[in-house]
């Protein structure tokens, strides 16, 4: 099992997401703190260029070395968001 964390990004009203229990862990002012996170482009599974996240969980690290440009995926990154 690999650990794994999803950070959406919601302007506006995000109400809706209370009843699918995503927590809210900040409120954003500006784009410069999101503009700073990686970015390898809308999921293929949701039509984008980005890497899939079906064959990322199946295929772990070898999905990623087969895609030169994703490369830097499996490193960490750290953003301050305060």
């Amino acid at each position: 099992m690999h650990p794994v964390m999803h950070i959406y990004f919601v302007p506006g009203n995000n109400s809706w997401l209370d009843a699918l229990r995503f927590v809210p862990i900040c409120t954003v002012v500006g784009m410069e703190a999101v503009l700073r996170f990686p970015s390898y482009g809308e999921l293929s599974d949701m039509g984008g260029p980005g890497p899939s996240l079906g064959r990322l969980y199946e295929e772990g690290n070898a999905y990623i070395r087969r895609h030169a440009e994703w490369r830097d995926m499996a490193r960490t990154t750290h953003v301050r968001l305060c």
